[in-house]
């Protein structure tokens, strides 16, 4: 149990510990040595920081920066070497509370006590604040004190008003040689900017006399012809750059044209003769172009009139001698009468479907399907139904890959033999029930479903099946309606299409009549854009205007 004479905890420290004599002889002492600290002194140590240096000297400023029970705790266990006890802490944190004892007399009193002194911790700056307070605090002397005090600390506040008071002097010599030295700065710093200043003033009269003297030059009766002189000059030089363009552009024509004739093996003739030659064969180009040009329109006109002529003709025919002819022979006319459209629309699809070299870029994404499916391989050929131009044939071949195309469209037909591509002409529902079961390692089609009546659509479906091999490949592409664009109006563009047909009624469709793992692809989003603010209405109209424009129909036999 602690001593209650030397508890600090338990009550203030006794103030027979620092007498009113102790009080005065401390402040004169460190009047004359000047040591007394300015009472209101800022410490630059931070809040938080340790309150205590590796020295073991506790940090003064780092306590003060503590409040309450923190504090409390913080100034027993730097000062006493103890954290205090209840009683303690009770009645500290009253006198603080009310501010009945400050932190300075709090830490004095534990630091000055009988224990303090024993432990003997070092606290700089504490002693001279302390003892301020406590005089502050005696009886009748205090304030004959603290006035001495205040003359003690005079001369530091004189220094700061540059009036010569005590050891105030020194300090404002000090200032005043500063004061001087910054005079002779701003002096020169003055000086320069006086030389600067009279080099502008030159300056500014150089210029004006220089535009005087032009002035003058352009009143003489040579100067005009020098300033055109000199656009001449300009002209000159601009001429020559480009001069030196045709230069480079002849030197790649003459390039170009010893390629010809190396490759041509024309003789080696001046350049007069050799220019002569070369214009007579544009010449001849040219003329051989524009008979080609009158021929094909006349070709195409006299096509024209023969086929109006001979749909003319078999309406007759039909009409006079139908009775005569037999059901077999009326459907070769209605064929014959059918394919007379077959040439247009090779020519619609030139016109609306796109290149060939721009198609099979698009068709190249169904490569992997077909490689996964093994489909094209020896034993698992592919049928391609409506194989049209023949872009998707070209593909699969280029790919090594066992291919035979159909179409009903004899120009179709033809278009493609002439390109050695292996395409029959046949009704694809027809060509397929030919074939053997499990024959086949996929069927594909590119834009025929939206050509075909509901129940050709399910024959084909049908049809597919059962030819197909088990994991066989179906793939069947056409035009997606989800676009607005696409099912209000591109669609419409070829009059055989029927009707379009939505991804959800193809894949149910395909479901329902026995195929697995259905999938819609969507392809070919449009380029344009709509723009604007609202980020989630211009990605729903793109959705809506600009988005896939056809869909591919992916699904496998069990």
């Amino acid at each position: 149990m602690n001593d209650p004479e030397n508890d600090v905890s338990l009550h203030a420290p006794r103030r027979g510990n620092l007498t009113t004599k102790d009080v005065l002889t401390e402040m004169q002492e460190q009047a004359r040595n000047g040591l007394l600290q300015d009472a209101t002194a800022e410490f630059t140590t931070a809040p938080g920081a340790s309150s205590q240096t590796a020295s073991g000297e506790v940090r003064l400023p780092a306590l003060l920066a503590l409040n309450g029970t923190a504090f409390l705790q913080a100034a027993f266990n730097a000062i006493l070497h103890r954290p205090p006890d209840s009683n303690g802490m009770t009645h500290y944190a009253a006198q603080l509370a009310t501010g009945e004892r400050s932190k300075i007399e709090i830490l004095g009193d534990l630091r000055y006590s009988v224990e303090g002194r024993k432990i003997g911790v070092r606290i700089s700056g504490l002693r001279s604040r302390y003892i301020l307070l406590r005089v502050q605090r005696l009886g009748g002397i205090g304030p004959l004190v603290s006035l001495l005090f205040r003359v003690v600390r005079w001369p530091r506040q004189v220094r700061r008003s540059q009036v010569e008071l005590l050891n105030g002097m020194t300090t404002l010599g000090a200032t005043m040689d500063n004061l001087q030295s910054a005079m002779t700065d701003l002096r020169r710093h003055v000086e320069q900017l006086q030389v600067d200043f009279d080099m502008s003033n030159s300056t500014a009269h150089r210029l004006r006399e220089i535009e005087a003297q032009l002035a003058m030059l352009s009143m003489e009766n040579w100067a005009e012809p020098l300033v055109a002189l000199s656009a001449q000059v300009e002209e000159h030089a601009r001429r020559m750059r480009l001069i030196d363009m045709k230069t480079r552009d002849i030197e790649a024509v003459v390039a170009v044209l010893r390629g010809l004739r190396t490759e041509h093996g024309w003789p080696d003739e001046d350049a007069v003769t050799f220019a002569t030659r070369l214009a007579n064969l544009s010449r001849d180009v040219v003329r051989r172009a524009v008979q080609a040009d009158v021929t094909a329109q006349w070709n195409r006109t006299e096509l024209l009139d023969q086929s109006r002529r001979l749909g003319l003709l078999l309406a007759d025919v039909r009409t006079r001698l139908g009775q005569s002819f037999a059901p077999e022979e009326l459907r070769q006319l209605e064929e014959a009468d059918d394919r007379r459209l077959d040439s247009l629309y090779v020519a619609f699809e030139d016109q609306f479907r796109g290149s060939r070299a721009e198609i099979r870029a698009r068709q190249r994404t169904y490569l992997p399907l077909l490689s996964e499916a093994k489909a094209g391989e020896e034993d698992r050929p592919i049928v391609d139904v409506g194989a049209g131009r023949g872009e998707w044939l070209e593909l699969l071949g280029e790919e090594g890959l066992r291919v035979t195309g159909v179409d009903l469209n004899h120009s179709m037909v033809e278009l493609c033999r002439s390109f050695g591509l292996n395409c029959v002409q046949a009704d694809a529902i027809t060509y397929l029930r030919h074939l053997a079961d499990n024959s086949l390692g996929a069927v594909t089609g590119f834009h025929i479903i939206e050509h075909l009546p509901f129940k050709v659509f399910v024959a084909l479906l049908d049809e597919s099946l059962r030819v197909l091999k088990p994991d066989g490949l179906i793939l069947l592409e056409t035009p997606n309606p989800a676009n607005v664009l696409v099912g209000s109006r591109s669609f419409y563009l070829d009059p055989t299409h029927r009707n379009p047909m939505p991804s959800e009624m193809t894949g149910m469709i395909a479901e329902a009549r026995g195929f697995v793992h259905v999938d819609i692809h969507e392809l070919h989003p449009a380029a344009a854009r709509f723009h604007g603010r609202d980020e989630a209405l211009v990605a729903q109209l793109n959705r809506l205007f600009y988005g896939p424009q056809d869909y591919a129909l992916v699904a496998r036999k069990p």
